[in-house]
């Protein structure tokens, strides 16, 4: 089970450009000292989209070498426009020793039930032990399912057992998909940047 809070670390940079891998350790050590119980990297607020595959693995390798020595959970992200991207970054990070998988559906991924399914299950082709969350965002980067979207791609992907849901409003969403997921969820979980935390906990 994922339970606690698990922040996005972002990824620093150096004056010229490049991934400052120092200071990205430095900032896993920081969730550790504040509490965290894992870290998600790299997502949304780590600038995954401006990132080469070599510095997506290089750095992702940092994140976790850092949070497993300080006994924090890690979270991958592994989400991407292209499906077949995220399933080589998936199976990485599942061979790698990830805790779990963050997939978020990009808008090129369509909007019905069976085109969502189909990106899902490519994403996550070889993918068995390791649990997966589905990342609800809102655009530019995410899709805004709607909920009974969600519903029906969790009762047709089984290994997806979590929710990350961050479109507004979060609460109700929460609320309405705790209600409705099958069995296989375990947990649905909020995000953006935690701002409606109180409303989602409520």
């Amino acid at each position: 089970m994922l339970r606690g809070v698990f922040p996005v670390i972002s990824t620093p940079f150096l004056p010229g450009g490049a991934c400052d891998e120092a200071s990205l350790s430095q900032l896993v050590g920081y969730a550790a000292r504040a509490g965290a119980q894992g870290v998600v990297y790299p997502a949304i607020a780590s600038e995954f989209a401006t990132l080469t595959l070599d510095e997506r693995h290089r750095m992702f390798d940092v994140v976790l070498s850092s949070a497993k020595s300080q006994g924090l959970k890690v979270i991958a992200g592994v989400s991407s426009n292209d499906a077949q991207v995220s399933a080589k970054l998936a199976r990485a990070a599942q061979a790698d020793g990830a805790d779990a998988l963050l997939l978020m559906a990009p808008k090129s991924a369509g909007a019905t039930s069976d085109e969502l399914v189909r990106f899902f299950a490519k994403s996550l082709d070889g993918i068995t032990a390791t649990p997966v969350i589905l990342q609800n965002a809102p655009p530019p980067l995410g899709s805004a399912l709607p909920v009974d979207a969600v519903l029906d791609v969790l009762s047709r992907v089984p290994n997806i057992r979590y929710v990350k849901e961050e479109n507004l409003p979060c609460g109700q969403r929460i609320t309405a998909l705790i209600a409705g997921a099958p069995s296989s969820v375990l947990g649905v979980m909020g995000g953006a940047g935690g701002r409606f935390s109180v409303d989602e906990y409520l």
